[in-house]
Formats: structure tokens, sequence, C-alpha cells
């Protein structure tokens, strides 16, 4: 055999593998520039019924999930502004419950049932705390107890959550964040500029100063 001929078939496969190494770089490349590019949208302007027209006040529209130990973080700094604040701030929540997170759905449905008894807040508290400490939140006997503890009608609680109004209502909300370009939580929306992650004290302050001042 000529010294100088080399066997193409023993190179044809370590070409065709550094091909395939190449394409995939390039394909992640892209889909890592596409998800930069692809920032959440302005949520206000897919439901104005959400904004509020009311001088002096900043709206601060949140996807969160119960289960999310961020969003319970997020939760206390949210409460912390909002003591600071009173009716300069109004904050909305949006369930955005994770595939990850399978109690976070249920959850959602019990805290919108404690809404109609005027008692979404507390409930609200309830939750982030009891996963914090490890309780199966979307597990009804536990629902149940937390509804028993705020002294909600237990009977128009029960009712709530067998039927399928509030589960339909927490779909809705997600399928909003799919539309707003939500994929993680808490989102945040103040005045319809939105920020990913756990926003802290300080920058929750600086954001409300200033749409405040505009």
């Amino acid at each position: 055999m000529d010294a100088g001929h080399t066997d193409k078939s023993s190179e044809d496969p370590k070409l065709l593998k550094q091909l395939i190494l190449i394409l995939f770089a390039t394909f992640m490349v892209a889909m890592l520039l596409m998800s930069i590019n692809q920032k959440p949208k302005p949520v206000m302007k897919l439901t104005p019924q959400l904004a509020n027209d009311t001088e002096g006040v900043t709206d601060i529209i949140v996807f969160s999930d119960f289960q999310c130990s961020f969003c319970h973080m997020g939760a206390k700094n949210l409460d912390t502004v909002k003591r600071e604040y009173g009716d300069k701030v109004k904050i909305t929540i949006i369930h955005y419950p994770l595939a990850s997170h399978p109690k976070a759905f249920v959850a959602a449905q019990a805290s919108e049932c404690a809404r109609d008894q005027e008692m979404f807040w507390q409930y609200h508290d309830i939750l982030y705390e009891s996963a914090n400490r490890g309780d199966n939140i979307g597990e009804l006997t536990y629902l149940l107890r937390y509804a028993q503890e705020l002294g909600l009608d237990m009977k128009a609680f029960t009712d709530c959550m067998d039927s399928s109004k509030k589960k339909n209502l927490v779909i809705d909300q997600m399928e909003l964040g799919v539309a707003s370009g939500v994929r993680g939580t808490p989102t945040y929306f103040i005045e319809g500029k939105p920020f990913v992650g756990v926003q802290s004290e300080e920058k929750l302050r600086q954001e409300i100063d200033l749409t405040l001042k505009n």
C-alpha cells in the first residue's frame, strides 16, 4: 500500500461526527439567542381589565406558583412594600402553577374559593407557609383544614372545590401567562414592565417610586 494513501472509510465517520457536533452547537446558540430576545409581553395590553387607571397607583401583576419557594420569598418582599406604600400599590396575583409542581394547581383553586369569601390573601399566606414546612398543599384534607382555621363557610368552600369553576379560572390564567411570554415563576409586571425572578424590596421600591413620579 502507498504510504501516502489514507483510508477514507476511517475518516468519513470522524468527519460526519464533527459535522453533527457543529450543527448541534449552531442549533443551541440559535435557541439561546431566541430565548434572550423573547421577552415577556406587557400583560396589561393583553388583559386591559387588570390595569388600574387610578392616578398615583402602581399596578404590580405577579404570575406565581404556591409550590415555588422563590415565589414565597417574593411574596414576603411584596408584603413588606405593600405595607409601606398602602393604597399607592395594587397587587394582582395570577396563578401559573408549573408542570413540575402538581400540588400548586389544586392549591390555586382553593385560594380562589377563599377569595369568594374575601379571604384570598389570608389563604394565600397560609398556603406558602404550609408548603414551606412540608405540608401536602395539593391534598384536600390540608386545604379544608386551612379553610377551617380561617373560619370560612365550609359548605360553600367544599362546594366551590367540587365545581369546575375555579379549575377553569386557573387554566385561563395559565393560558394568559403563556400568551404573555411567562416561562417561570415568579414573573412580575410592574406597570406593564416585566421582571423575571424574585425582586428584592429595594428593587420593588425603586420601580414603584419611578412609576409614581411619572
